[in-house]
């Protein structure tokens, strides 16, 4: 039996639903031991000890807001305090908000800022140097296909998930030669709590004909990320839609999601 401090973890953020539930399992199937954190602790709890019986793995949960800085803290601390083996992050908490900018609260839009983004560099910038130290790690940043054009009704959702997808190209040539491997997960849309977090309800039938399961974006996910991919666009829609983006023109995307996404805002 290994002794605790030698087996390998891994880190998943909004882990207790949704893609984050399911790339935590997909973790465990490949023998990593789990630290999860969400905000929600009872289901949390569930998710740990449901991951326990399967693949008999050690798994920590920490329930935490990721948005306050404090907390990012906390958790870091805690993965040193138990001489965790931490070698894979997964940043995967966030969360969207569908109406017009300047009517949407402001605090509101803050907080996603300081989740979607805020939350995801400062856990990069704390588990880099202990990557460095163990001479190895993976990251996956988890964006959305929403990052590949400016959105009107979600401004702020698509700006912070494109701020992830070049963040993640940018911090994965700073770690090329480190064996740190950064990726970036760009799903589309997913069977998961996203649309009534978001208040999008109105669109939830239009997004019906594009939705994947989470159980298989999470599992293209790991293992585009432990074979080193820059970005990890799963489903073949998905991947024409982000190469369409590429070729046209980006002001014509805008215009094209700018009428789809305000008409059905005017119709609620």
């Amino acid at each position: 039996m290994r002794q605790k401090q030698e087996k390998e973890y891994a880190l998943v953020t909004g882990a207790n639903a949704g893609i984050g539930k399911n790339m935590a399992y997909e973790l465990a199937k490949r023998g990593f031991c789990l630290v999860l954190t969400a905000q929600n602790e009872e289901r949390l709890k569930e998710v740990a000890e449901d991951l326990r019986l399967q693949f008999d793995v050690e798994v920590h949960t920490i329930s935490l807001d990721l948005s306050i800085e404090d907390n990012r803290m906390q958790l870091y601390k805690f993965c040193i305090s138990e001489r965790l083996k931490v070698v894979a992050l997964v940043n995967n908490a966030g969360y969207g908000m569908y109406g017009y900018f300047e009517q949407l609260p402001y605090k509101e839009q803050q907080k996603m800022m300081h989740l979607n983004v805020e939350a995801m560099v400062h856990l990069c910038h704390l588990f880099i140097p202990i990557f460095k130290q163990y001479g190895k790690g993976y990251i996956l940043n988890v964006g959305s296909t929403a990052a590949y054009q400016g959105m009107a009704t979600m401004a702020v959702y698509a700006a912070s998930k494109a701020f992830v997808r070049i963040f993640s190209r940018g911090l994965r040539q700073e770690l090329k030669k480190e064996n740190i491997a950064v990726s970036s997960l760009m799903p589309g849309p997913t069977s998961t709590g996203f649309i009534k977090r978001a208040s999008m309800e109105v669109m939830e039938r239009k997004a019906e004909k594009f939705m994947m399961p989470p159980e298989k974006v999470a599992e293209k996910a790991i293992k585009g990320m432990f074979n080193g991919k820059v970005e990890i666009v799963p489903g073949m829609l998905n991947k024409l839609h982000s190469m369409l983006c590429k070729a046209f023109p980006i002001g014509l995307l805008d215009k094209k999601l700018a009428k789809e996404y305000k008409g059905q805002l005017r119709e609620t």
